[in-house]
């Protein structure tokens, strides 16, 4: 009986890993085939701590970034939600945006 109840238990995780996997290419794919691709700026840092899973704080510094929305020409600053490597203030990096109404 325990291991029919292994089995299932093992099954449903790997089936919740493989659909996460497959939702998260999918939403990979569809931002780099439709998002717009263009140079930004990084005009400044925003220093955050986060705590991990040890109970450890850790400081992260989030990138502010400017670039020019494609459509309306307008200047748009955004906090990037993730970053790859280190970089510097008044640096250009290549960035990909999907535009929805008025989000980014």
């Amino acid at each position: 009986m325990e291991s029919i109840l292994e089995i299932i238990l093992f099954t449903a995780f790997g089936i919740i890993l493989v659909g996460t996997g497959v939702y998260l290419t999918i939403r990979n794919r569809h931002i780099t085939s439709y998002g717009i691709k263009t140079k930004a700026t990084i005009i400044r840092f925003i220093k955050e701590q986060k705590r991990d899973s040890d109970g450890n704080i850790n400081l992260y510094h989030i990138p502010v970034v400017r670039f020019k929305d494609h459509h309306t020409d307008e200047p748009v600053e955004k906090q990037l939600t993730v970053s790859q490597s280190p970089k510097k203030s008044h640096q250009d990096i290549a960035i990909i945006y999907l535009k929805k109404g008025n989000m980014y």
